[in-house]
């Protein structure tokens, strides 16, 4: 009996001991993995920001991206730059080429609605309307914060940086260079027309006006 009690407390303590050191090991993993997956500082506040950088494996094209926290638990992983992925129906501003390499390129809404990377896609209107409650909380305030530096007034705040390049209207062309940001939503309406994030000098909203299949605008993809 004295022999049965003696290789029970020994047994029971390596279990002890084992369990102690998967605790230590599996906690040590999730700290990673939360490191790689989340460089916000929950305590910075919403609107704290980082940034990154996005590979896109299909042509080795290299985006900066911003990582703005829009709750206290919760996030956005914007690509910081126009996509430029040149596929049919997309176009450069002015059809130069080089102009692509600043502004990135103009697509058709259909287009753009599968242009983005795969693990990233286009952002619906609620997806923008979302940024826009929090990167300021007057119409002038939000222009200003999303707007890139070499913009007149801009103070991109938040690393989103947008630039003026305007959008393009079938016969009328290219328009608004220099005085507006067009950014095409997922969001539409039987096909007809389709909603747009404009930032203009002193407002930034969500419209829905642009035909989808006649006007080119840019596109800001949205991580999954």
């Amino acid at each position: 009996m004295k022999d049965f009690f003696r290789y029970f407390f020994v047994f029971a303590s390596m279990i002890l001991v084992a369990c102690g050191e998967s605790s230590v090991n599996s906690s040590g993993n999730d700290a990673v993995n939360n490191e790689e997956n989340s460089s916000i500082d929950n305590s910075a506040g919403v609107g704290s920001f980082v940034t990154g950088v996005l590979v896109d494996s299909r042509d080795g094209r290299q985006y900066r991206t911003t990582k703005i926290q829009t709750s206290l638990f919760g996030y956005q992983v914007w690509m910081a730059e126009n996509l430029n992925y040149e596929v049919d129906d997309s176009r450069c501003y002015g059809d130069v080429p080089e102009n692509c390499e600043k502004y990135g390129r103009f697509y058709t809404w259909f287009v753009a609605t599968s242009a983005c990377p795969e693990g990233w896609h286009l952002p619906s209107s609620y997806e923008l309307k979302t940024l826009l409650d929090v990167v300021g909380d007057v119409d002038q305030e939000k222009v200003d914060n999303l707007k890139s530096v070499s913009w007149s007034g801009g103070v991109d705040k938040f690393g989103f940086s947008a630039l003026p390049v305007g959008y393009y209207l079938g016969d009328m062309g290219y328009v608004y260079y220099d005085s507006g940001a067009f950014f095409w939503t997922s969001s539409h309406e039987a096909d007809i027309t389709a909603d747009f994030l404009e930032i203009g000098m002193d407002k930034a909203f969500v419209n829905a006006k642009l035909k989808p299949n006649e006007s080119y605008a840019s596109v800001r993809c949205l991580q999954d």
